[in-house]
């Protein structure tokens, strides 16, 4: 179990990470480091590494203060955006760097890197050299490198971030399916929403240095701690509601939620409103076509202006009816 005590990083009079507690492992076997750039998040990774000085606070490990041991001591797996392949190592023995450092024989080093390369989708490429394989293929390396010497904890800061949007998706999908499958605790640093929410058990919101909210993705998406979460979330306008008896009440109508009676603060997204006939009226702004050929819409609705989603685009000066789609829906916590 990981966990991060009070940790703050200051560079002179800057704070890059502000009394940051947080903890790895048990039900949070994986935790997604989630923010927008310069928010602080690779800063705490580097110092949960050993590779960025704690100005206060601790760094723990099943209880023992880390703050003596140096990175290579701690145990931990780390992969980077770029990977950081030895280019004048085959595949194989990129894989089997660690296992070498650790002493292993050559014939568990070699069992294990075929263990490691079948689990990653690259058994038969071992003999390969880095500048021969596709960007995917040289991030699946760097996974293996890393759990090779089977890791305390992993570390990864934004390992796919460098991948165009299909190839990361995909590699998405078998990170998750390798992190299961190996057990191994990791701390991943990203700013998307998507690969945070498929990753990770727990959800971690940094903003500013600061620790906004904690929790699984289900109920961080439908339950932002504030304004400024849901904001970061995709929730771009929050209005206030009225609760009663599981249905809120707003200026677009009313809504099912998981909220108890009372004044509520609901975060819409564009994907939240949608064209209903018997919906609240609002005027065209705009229109602009999506790829998948809805169009983007741009209402007012009174003193509102909001985002919806169309599957055939009103003229702009029109008028149409919306109403809101309560899975898409966030009921503010705070």
């Amino acid at each position: 179990m990981l966990g991060l005590e009070q940790v703050t990083v200051r560079y002179g009079s800057t704070t890059a990470v502000d009394e940051v507690s947080l903890e790895v492992g048990g039900d949070a076997q994986v935790v997604a480091l989630l923010g927008p750039s310069g928010c602080g998040k690779s800063t705490l990774l580097r110092a949960v590494a050993g590779l960025e000085p704690l100005t206060s606070g601790r760094v723990l490990l099943d209880g023992a203060d880390l703050a003596r041991t140096p990175t290579h001591r701690r145990g931990f797996g780390l992969v980077f955006q770029d990977g950081q392949l030895f280019p004048h190592r085959d595949v194989a023995a990129n894989v089997a760097f660690g296992l070498r450092m650790a002493r292993w024989d050559r014939r568990a080093r070699q069992d294990r890197v075929a263990e490691l390369l079948e689990l990653v989708g690259l058994a038969g490429l071992g003999a390969r050299r880095p500048g021969e394989l596709s960007g995917g293929q040289a991030q699946r390396v760097a996974l293996a490198r890393a759990l090779a010497p089977r890791p305390r904890l992993l570390l990864l800061d934004e390992p796919l971030s460098a991948l165009d949007r299909e190839l990361r998706d995909r590699l998405t999908v078998d990170l998750a399916a390798v992190l299961r499958a190996t057990g191994t605790p990791a701390l991943v640093v990203t700013h998307d929403h998507a690969e945070a929410a498929a990753l990770a058990q727990r959800v971690a919101v940094m903003d500013d240095g600061v620790l906004r909210q904690v929790a699984p993705p289900r109920e961080l998406w439908r339950r932002p701690a504030d304004a400024r979460v849901a904001a970061f979330l995709g929730f771009g306008l929050v209005v206030d509601a009225h609760v009663r008896a599981g249905v809120a009440t707003c200026a677009l109508g009313a809504v099912a939620v998981d909220a108890p009676d009372g004044p509520a603060r609901l975060g819409l997204r564009a994907e939240s409103v949608v064209l209903r006939p018997a919906g609240v009226a609002a005027d065209v702004l705009a229109a602009t076509p999506q790829p998948d050929g809805s169009s983007r819409l741009r209402l007012r609705l009174g003193a509102l202006e909001l985002d919806a989603v169309a599957d055939e685009p009103p003229a702009p000066g029109a008028q149409v009816r919306v109403g809101l789609v309560p899975r898409r829906v966030a009921v503010l916590a705070g």
